[in-house]
C-alpha cells in the first residue's frame, strides 16, 4: 500500500502545480505566525509580494512596520520553518510600500 503523502506529491508533479502549493503553504504559515509574533493588527497591514530562492519579501506601509519585522525576523523565520518542517524560508524582507 502506497503512502498517502507520495500520493499526494505525484499528483502535484503530474498536475504542475507543486510551486503553487508551496507557495500557498508559505503564505498561509507567514499569515499565522506573523498575527501570533507580530499582533493581528500589524499582520493585517502586510502583504506577502513574493518568495523567491528562500526570500519572503513583503509589502509594509511604512518603515515602522518593517522594523517590526526586522526586530522579530528570527522568530518568524524559526516558527514559519517549523511549520514547514524545513527551513525552507532563510530571510524576510520588508518593502515600503506607501
Amino acid at each position: 500500500m502506497e503512502a498517502i503523502k507520495n500520493i499526494l506529491n505525484d499528483s502535484l508533479r503530474r498536475h504542475k502545480i507543486t510551486r503553487q502549493v508551496s507557495a500557498a503553504t508559505i503564505c498561509a504559515a507567514w499569515k499565522q505566525e506573523a498575527a501570533v509574533i507580530l499582533t493581528p493588527q500589524i499582520a493585517a497591514e502586510l502583504e506577502i509580494i513574493s518568495f523567491n530562492k528562500g526570500t519572503l519579501k513583503v509589502a509594509v506601509p511604512g518603515p515602522s512596520f518593517s522594523q517590526a519585522i526586522k526586530l522579530q525576523e528570527s522568530q518568524l523565520l524559526d516558527n514559519i520553518n517549523k511549520k514547514l518542517n524545513k527551513k525552507t524560508v532563510e530571510r524576510i524582507n520588508p518593502v515600503v510600500s506607501y
